[in-house]
């Protein structure tokens, strides 16, 4: 009912990209209306074969590439677990989020779909759409699945996406009982613990007899951002937001390295996939513009299969996260995304919406759109004067196709 609901709501609310009329479609891709918004991103690894290898991706609340040391070149002295984790793992230097709210992010990372105006948005409408739903792909290749959160079971509807994705088992705060003893207030996370939230990630992939994909979303370093266990603290609590959202992170940290020192102990881990990346970035920063309101980072880690560790600097964004997983699972099936593999040929650009605001980042700058202008913090002329419109003409295409074939139910087959 409430699915429907706000499906109806935005049917009434409507607002179509209509950036090429169907003469200037069809000089751009040789093909009519109705051909160009059919399945444009349905893609498909033909050559792969399945592989049984296991996937856990850790999707952690506001955390901005700025405040990793071991990335950043910064000195906040949070992160001393992910910094060591840089060493060994492939990370994605130039890694975006596609907006600023987490349900954004989810979508993104699990069905390759930017923010689009009238179709609604995962959790809220979007669902009445067919969508590439990798639970039930997993499960017709023998996996089990599993997603966990720290805050509350329908916290931006996470269960009911886990449901609609394919996902077999789903917590939420309320079934994970939190066992450490130093939290000074432990009804005080607002949007739960993220150590509980990951040791039960852990049980749970114990108890799988079949390869798996878990996906679990933390929430320790939303804000009110609460007081962490003392000897977690880096700086003094209670005096200024930004510090306290800091120690957030080093409890967070902390989290991670002990759901890595279990996971290594266990059979499964080296024949694991890892993905960390972030939902978006910390929204009030030191250094405001798009790169910080964007910028996040992304590991790949993979302890088992001799993939050596590597600083990526191609451009990329949770757009990529499903295809990726598609090949690093070696799975054959179709699937939709306007993202690619991180591991095939690439877009020259990273979409980005902020607000009603399209754009995207590029290797020689980034931009939005604001109607007919392009908006830009780079110095260079010849970007803002001759690069950037192209992208824009690019960026335009895609959202208009994107929109036309979610609104048409043509986005997957």
């Amino acid at each position: 009912i409430y699915t429907g609901g706000k499906g109806t709501t935005q049917n009434f609310k409507r607002t179509d990209y209509k950036f090429f009329n169907s003469e200037e479609l069809k000089q751009q891709l040789n093909k009519t209306e109705d051909e160009a918004y059919k399945y444009p991103y349905v893609s498909q690894f033909s050559e792969n074969t399945p592989n049984g290898r296991n996937l856990v991706i850790i999707l952690v609340e506001a955390l901005s590439y700025a405040y990793i040391d071991g990335l950043s070149g910064s000195d906040y002295k949070v992160t001393p677990f992910l910094d060591e984790l840089s060493k060994k793992a492939e990370v994605y230097d130039n890694f975006y989020a596609v907006a600023q709210r987490s349900n954004l992010g989810v979508q993104a990372s699990l069905f390759g779909i930017p923010p689009l105006e009238s179709v609604g948005y995962i959790g809220g409408g979007l669902e009445l759409s067919r969508l590439t739903k990798i639970g039930n792909i997993a499960q017709a290749h023998g996996y089990q699945t599993q997603m966990l959160q720290s805050s509350k079971r329908d916290s931006i509807r996470l269960d009911s996406i886990a449901n609609y994705a394919g996902f077999q088992q789903y917590l939420g705060r309320s079934d994970i009982p939190i066992t450490r003893t130093d939290y000074p207030d432990p009804d005080g996370a607002q949007f739960g613990w993220d150590y509980e939230m990951l040791m039960k990630t852990l049980e749970l992939a114990n108890e799988k007899t079949k390869p798996f994909i878990s996906f679990s979303f933390t929430g320790t370093t939303h804000m009110p951002y609460v007081e962490t266990p003392k000897h977690l603290q880096v700086y003094p609590y209670g005096q200024d937001t930004f510090t306290d959202f800091l120690n957030t992170v080093r409890y967070t940290d902390e989290s991670l390295k002990a759901f890595f020192a279990e996971a290594s102990k266990q059979d499964w881990y080296e024949n694991t996939t890892f993905m960390i990346l972030a939902d978006h970035t910390l929204f009030k920063t030191k250094t405001p513009g798009l790169e910080s309101a964007f910028h996040i980072p992304l590991w790949i880690y993979r302890p088992g299969q001799n993939i050596p560790p590597k600083r990526h600097k191609i451009l990329a964004s949770q757009l990529d996260i499903l295809p990726t997983a598609f090949d690093l699972l070696g799975f054959n099936d179709e699937f939709a995304s306007v993202g690619r593999s991180l591991y095939r040929e690439r877009k020259p650009y990273s979409i980005v919406v902020k607000g009603d605001l399209l754009g995207a980042f590029t290797n020689s700058g980034s931009f939005l759109i604001a109607g007919d202008k392009i908006i830009s913090e780079s110095e260079s002329v010849d970007f803002i004067e001759n690069q950037a419109p192209k992208y824009a003409e690019q960026l335009k295409l895609e959202f208009q196709l994107s929109q036309q074939a979610v609104l048409n139910n043509t986005w997957v087959k």
